[in-house]
């Protein structure tokens, strides 16, 4: 039988990280790690997302039935480049985009809790067309030659490409 401290030495100590990555407080290049469909405590629909970060840092995200429903679920899909019509979670796995996170407090602990997404722009890592990972140019709705949705530019009636026009 070995002994528990067989290999452990005071540089193998000293040279060992503590803790485990975690999202930073404010913007976080991403992709989507797993996609589950759950229930709520209240017995309700949700679909719980996982996000994990180029370091191995993973923070989950939690969409439920109710008012912001597809408020949030909006924010993902645009987010992520992810087709309005999909409804295929495989799909959505290894999407890209940038996973902005907020200082949640809970039991005296900090960490990082969800606040939004945001599409990749040109040049970030894994960026095709403005939007993140393995998107095609032509799968999000572009307004004013490409301009993309985050650009501020409406098309000449004020709304915007999406058929729900529900405004984040």
């Amino acid at each position: 039988m070995s002994d528990f401290f067989d290999g452990v030495t005071e540089a193998k100590l000293k040279a060992t990280e503590t803790g485990f990555p975690q999202f930073q407080i404010g913007d976080n290049v991403a992709s989507i790690d797993n996609v589950v469909q759950k229930v709520s405590k209240q017995g309700n629909p949700m679909l719980e997302i996982t996000f994990k970060s180029d370091r191995g840092a993973e923070v989950r995200y939690y969409i439920t039935e109710g008012e912001y429903k597809l408020v949030n679920l909006k924010k993902l899909y645009v987010g992520f480049g992810i087709p309005l019509s999909s409804r295929d979670y495989a799909e959505w796995l290894g999407k890209r985009g940038i996973v902005n996170c907020k200082k949640e407090t809970y039991n005296e602990h900090v960490y990082p809790a969800v606040s939004y997404f945001k599409p990749l722009s040109n040049g970030s890592a894994g960026g095709v067309g403005g939007y993140g990972g393995k998107v095609a140019s032509g799968d999000m709705p572009k307004r004013n030659g490409g301009a993309g949705p985050y650009s501020g530019e409406d098309d000449d009636d004020g709304r915007d490409d999406f058929e729900d026009d529900i405004p984040f």
